[in-house]
């Protein structure tokens, strides 16, 4: 079965290549789970009829009425008034907000991030608070926006009831809407942009383009096969793991031969280096190697927001500097440096030397200071990454993976080393 699936998708491919692969615009400048900077602007520029496109209403109403299903009620007057990132009186920002002649329409989006507390009551608040002020009788709407149209939590809900929100989802309302706007313009630009921003929905939530799932529905007929593919699918995540636990453990191995040690343990006799999971001690080097595969599968595919990683402490004086190198789910690799004191306070912010210096290398931050490592993009698989890096079952790919973020962990190591006496005098 697998041999035939391979077939498919090679095929798939071969046809794909004769119109530019898989380049998309909006993937080589943002993450594909972006909210911010990719799906909330590129919704917005669409829905609002002084937008760029310069087609005046025409993708509004098709949101209005094929998204949101809402009817056209004096739709085309000039009082449509469309915002984004609009800031509440509690100083909260609602994704979208729309207001026509009977309608007062709030938005929330959810991708990757979870919800906040009593997020939704506020907004709806806000909305009523609205209303009230401008003393108009419009209609409230108030729009739960995933990539799969699920509830949202009874924390984001707050006093609000569930019939209290209209839900959507990016697999079906936002990929109808985006259908009609293509079908609805007959400006290319406009229709290729649009057909880029569908592609990247598709990749979100992982829908496979129409022919592959016409033709595995031909491949998959009787029990035997569905049972195959089961157990295929079952075995997924385990595959993965084990091959970030390879990752980390050959990362560990790497760092740990890397000759500037021998200078830093010449000078301090205090290198310490091992590996950690979400900032906590419980996945080291020496546990057992399945332990390690059961530990990434419960955190990776289970739970949201889990991070493993690389630790490297290098004291000096009274002080140790703490350099990591790690993955959240659905994130960039992170490497962080942070100073910490005889007590365990972290110093940091509090040292100006370091960091000076450590913005000057491009660090973020405040109580620590860290950088996204964006190339090589490296993410392992978890539960709502939809497209991992599938290079890392390449042995030459996976070595190239390695040697890169070896010496990202190098450059740092040797950054601290070049200034730990000007750091601390």
């Amino acid at each position: 079965m697998l041999n035939k699936f391979n077939k498919i998708f090679s095929l798939h491919k071969k046809e794909q290549a004769k119109e530019g692969g898989t380049f998309n615009i909006c993937s080589l400048l943002r993450k594909t789970n972006d909210e911010v900077n990719l799906h909330s602007k590129l919704i917005y520029e669409l829905i609002n009829p002084c937008g760029s496109h310069a087609q005046g209403n025409k993708f509004f109403k098709l949101f209005i009425t094929e998204a949101l299903e809402l009817d056209l009620d004096d739709i085309d007057n000039n009082k449509n008034i469309v915002n984004r990132e609009d800031l509440t009186d509690v100083n909260r920002r609602i994704d979208f907000t729309i207001e026509t002649s009977k309608y007062l329409i709030g938005i929330e989006m959810k991708i990757d991030a979870g919800d906040q507390d009593k997020q939704l009551s506020d907004y709806m608040k806000e909305l009523n608070r609205r209303n009230t002020k401008y003393k108009q009788k419009k209609e409230i709407k108030l729009f739960y926006l995933t990539k799969f149209g699920d509830m949202p939590s009874e924390q984001s809900l707050g006093s609000l009831n569930k019939d209290d929100i209209c839900l959507l989802s990016f697999s079906l309302d936002i990929e109808w809407w985006l259908s009609e706007c293509i079908k609805k313009t007959n400006i290319t630009k406009l229709q290729e942009s649009i057909k880029q921003y569908q592609e990247i929905i598709h990749r979100i939530t992982g829908q496979l383009p129409k022919e592959i799932n016409n033709k595995m529905d031909e491949l998959i007929k009787d029990k035997n096969d569905i049972e195959t593919l089961h157990v295929m699918t079952q075995n997924y995540t385990r595959l993965w793991a084990k091959k970030e636990v390879d990752f980390w453990n050959e990362l560990y191995n790497r760092v740990s031969k890397m000759t500037i040690n021998k200078k830093v343990n010449k000078d301090n006799n205090s290198l310490e280096i091992d590996l950690f999971s979400d900032k906590e001690f419980d996945y080291k080097y020496d546990i057992a190697y399945e332990d390690k595969i059961a530990k990434i599968v419960e955190k990776r595919h289970h739970n949201h927001y889990s991070s493993f990683g690389l630790f490297v402490n290098i004291k000096y004086k009274k002080h140790i500097f703490k350099i990591e190198l790690y993955q959240r789910d659905n994130d960039y690799m992170y490497l962080e440096i942070s100073l910490i004191g005889s007590r365990q306070a972290n110093k940091t912010k509090d040292n100006k030397i370091l960091t000076s210096l450590l913005e000057k290398y491009g660090y973020l931050g405040h109580y620590t200071k860290y950088k996204h490592i964006e190339y090589p993009e490296l993410y392992f698989y978890a539960k709502d990454v939809t497209e991992p890096t599938f290079e890392l079952f390449d042995d030459e790919k996976f070595s190239f993976y390695l040697t890169e973020y070896t010496k990202e962990i190098k450059k740092a190591i040797q950054l601290i080393e070049d200034n730990k006496a000007e750091i601390i005098p």
